[in-house]
């Protein structure tokens, strides 16, 4: 019978992955990346885009990128964010330029 204050394989915390870090080395973004993952499968997601937010890419940058996935990220942050009607207001006015510009493509 296993010690009972042992963890089981495969289960880990974020000084787990501090630990780790500290005797392997890596990048300070790889350590991060590796925390905000564990907080997760934990069920801390909070925590884990509190970890996260120092590399996230600035909601600008994200709306001027012209993309549909750009527009995606924008509205997936301002939902976490509690902005639900300024998401969809960004969705909506990127979805509808994507509209025209198929339309007059194929009217070409």
């Amino acid at each position: 019978m296993p010690h009972p204050r042992r963890r089981r394989p495969g289960r880990r915390s974020p000084c787990h992955v501090d630990d780790y870090f500290a005797r392997h080395g890596g990048s300070p973004h790889e350590r991060v990346l590796a925390r905000a993952d564990v907080l997760k499968r934990c069920g801390h997601a909070e925590k884990a885009e509190t970890e996260l937010a120092p590399f996230a890419t600035p909601v600008e940058a994200l709306a001027h990128n012209g993309t549909v996935s750009g527009a995606v990220a924008v509205a997936e942050r301002l939902v976490r964010q509690g902005e639900p009607e300024k998401a969809a207001t960004c969705l909506r006015e990127r979805l509808d330029r994507a509209k025209v510009t198929l339309s007059r493509e194929d009217l070409v």
